[in-house]
Parts: structure tokens; sequence; C-alpha cells
């Protein structure tokens, strides 16, 4: 196994466990795994960005810290990993929204997969006041976060065919 695979085999297995976590904490209601989860997707996510925009025309930067390219997939694992991060987000709001005080009436963890995935900002569900509102307005950074940044990011590492 080649060190490039390897990379990608570690990046693979840590999306896969944010992932997993995610189902867990929704299946489960632990919210405490659900901010886990989250705030790993979203740190990775700003770090990608920050170091995407830090070597972006820095030869320097990038030859005194090799360790940078560990971070970014490679063209065939990225759609894999781009699908297990955009899990791991979603069940992990889900899990945030399982059980929780973030709706008018509770939901189960279908529901709230739903929610999360597909319905919210579209007024077809209203947070509470408080809690539920702060859940939201953090799912709405992190979707834009993870739309406008990673999808993007990553999508052009695939497309061009060139790695890194």
């Amino acid at each position: 196994m080649t060190v490039a695979q390897r990379q990608n085999l570690v990046l693979l297995v840590g999306a896969g466990v944010l992932a997993t976590s995610a189902g867990i904490s929704t299946g489960t209601q632990a919210h405490w795994l659900a901010w886990l989860v989250v705030l790993g997707v979203d740190a990775y996510l700003l770090l990608v960005l920050v170091l995407a925009a830090l070597r972006t025309g820095n030869d320097r930067f990038t030859a005194n810290k090799a360790w940078i390219g560990y971070l970014f997939p490679g063209r065939a694992t990225g759609v894999f990993f781009l699908l297990l991060l955009l899990a791991a987000s979603v069940m992990g709001f889900a899990g945030l929204y399982v059980g929780a005080d973030v709706f008018a009436s509770n939901k189960d963890w279908l529901d709230a997969t739903y929610i999360s995935f597909l319905t919210l900002g579209f007024s077809d569900f209203g947070p509470k006041a408080g809690y539920g509102q702060a859940v939201v307005l953090l799912q709405l950074a992190s979707g834009v976060l993870l739309l406008i940044g990673a999808f993007p990011l990553l999508i052009s590492r695939i497309s061009t065919f060139k790695d890194m």
C-alpha cells in the first residue's frame, strides 16, 4: 500500500467514524455525541478551507508543511469522503433534534433526519425559541460551510484529476 493510499484510507475511516457516530447519536438520543460529530465535521472543514487558502500560490508554505496534503483526499477517494461528510453532518444535526426541545413536538429519528436534510429553512417546521433556534442557526452555518466551502474544493480536486 502506498503512502497516498494510506492517507486516503485514514481520511475515509475518520469520516466513516464520524458518520457512524452521528447515526448512533440519532438512534440513542446521545446529544453529546451529536455535538462532537457536528464540531468534528465543522472543524475539519474550516481547517481544510484555511489551509487551502494559505497554500494557494505559496509554494514555500506547502514545501515546509508537507502534512497539509494529508488532509485532502485523492480524486478517487474524494467522492466517498464527501458523501460520508454529508451523512455525518445531516445525521449529527438529526441527533441534536431527536428527543430535544427544538421543535413544537418531539421527533423520532426518521423525522429528525428528514427535517435535517430536506426541510430545514422551508418553514415546514419552526424551531422553538432559545436552544431550538441556536441549533438551527448552527446547522445553517454548517451547511453554508459545507456547500460553499468543502464541496467546491473537493469537486475541483476530483474534476482536475490532479494529485496535490
